[in-house]
Parts: C-alpha cells; structure tokens; sequence
C-alpha cells in the first residue's frame, strides 16, 4: 500500500518492524526484498511521484572540496529517488575501490569486493541489465575479438547500460500490492530517536510540508490508513 502522508491526522504513529528511509534504488530493493516474507514495512519517501520544488529545495546546502553540481541539482528527491534521472550505465565496482587511500581521510572499506559478488546477479536483474559478464572474454567470438594491445599501457573494461530503470515506476506495483509494505509519501524524517546510550534506533520522527507529524518504530500504535 502507498499512502500520501500529508492525508493522515497529526500525530499519526506507524508500528513497524522495518523502518526504511528513502525509496530510491537501494529503499526500493530493500523493501522489495521483504515483500511477503511477513515482517511489517514502513517506507518513508520524502516526495510524491513527481518532482516538487518545495521538496527538491531540502537538498539546497553548501559544497566544499572539488568542483561539483549543485547539490539540488544532483539528486532527486521523490518515489524513485535519482535513477528517475540515471543514465543507466552499470559495472562492478574494481578491488582498489576498497583499499585506503592515505590522501583520504577515513578511506577504505571493511569488507572487500569479493564479499559483494554473490548479490551481483541480483542486482543485474534489478536493473534490467544482461548476464552478470565483465570480463573481455565473455563478450568475444569467432566474429568478435578484442585487439591485442599491451596491457601495461591500455587498460579495457567493460560497462552495461540499464534502459534505464526508473525503480519508482518499474517496482512500484509490486510495493503497492504487497500486504507487509506500507510505503509512505510526502514523509520526510527529521529526526532519529535513541536509546540512552544512542546503541539503538527506536523510532523515526516524520514531517511533511504541511507540518503533520508523525512517527514511525515498533511497539507503538498503528495508524489508519489514508490517501
């Protein structure tokens, strides 16, 4: 069920298992992930199905660093997040993207890529993409052959392009009709509540333009359904 939070009563509280923020590529996968497994969702979008100014305006900030976009510019704030711009072009992220750079503060992953190659082929359907299949021996053939140049000086690798998948479009049946998913429109968390020692995320505080609140956790009562 998708449900426009700006319909609910002030003061609206969503019991819920799973609290996830954002619908974009990574909300949407997550969501769908625990579609009909039985574990209650919130999904909690900042906008609606198109782009509003109002709520693109909350990306406004200020850039530091290296030439960039501007940040509202950037990023795309409503159901289906930034792939409802994405271009589309895909490829495995490379061994060195995981090692630390001493030039980059707090560089480096805990994990290394072989970690994330058993999710790959999921993620290549996700994005309608084809086989999970980057090596230059997997595209040649008796009519096809990659030219021999010297690997010390000429680097290839390949990439893959999505339609592109616009993910609030292409999943959003599938969200809306699943029975464990309430995702919710127009919410906009401002706020995270803790636990004393902040260990442990209780809830989410939730506002929408028009200044309804609400919140979002387990073990607190569950609203009606609006919109």
């Amino acid at each position: 069920m998708i449900i426009d939070f700006r319909q609910l009563d002030n003061g609206t509280e969503i019991e819920a298992d799973v609290c996830i923020i954002g619908a974009g590529a990574a909300g949407i996968t997550l969501a769908g992930a625990l579609r009909g497994s039985g574990v209650q969702v919130c999904l909690l979008e900042s906008g609606g199905y198109e782009l509003n100014e109002e709520i693109q305006s909350l990306y406004r900030g200020e850039k530091r660093g290296l030439p960039y976009w501007e940040l509202h510019l950037a990023r795309l704030r409503y159901f289906g997040g930034s792939t409802n711009h994405w271009g589309g072009w895909c490829g495995p992220l490379d061994e060195s993207d995981f090692e630390a750079r001493p030039w980059v503060p707090h560089s480096g992953w805990p994990i290394r890529r072989q970690a994330l190659d058993a999710y790959y082929p999921a993620a290549q359907a996700l994005c309608e993409l084809g086989p999970y299949r980057y090596g230059i021996a997997d595209w040649e053939d008796d009519a096809r052959r990659f030219p021999d140049f010297h690997p010390a000086k000429l680097h290839a690798q390949l990439w893959q392009f999505s339609p592109p998948t616009r993910f609030g479009t292409v999943y959003r049946r599938e969200l809306g009709e699943a029975g464990n998913i309430r995702a919710y429109l127009y919410a906009n968390v401002t706020e995270l509540e803790t636990d004393e020692n902040a260990s442990r995320v209780l809830r989410a505080q939730i506002r929408t333009p028009g200044v309804t609140r609400g919140r979002c956790g387990p073990g607190i009562s569950s609203s009606p359904a609006a919109g």
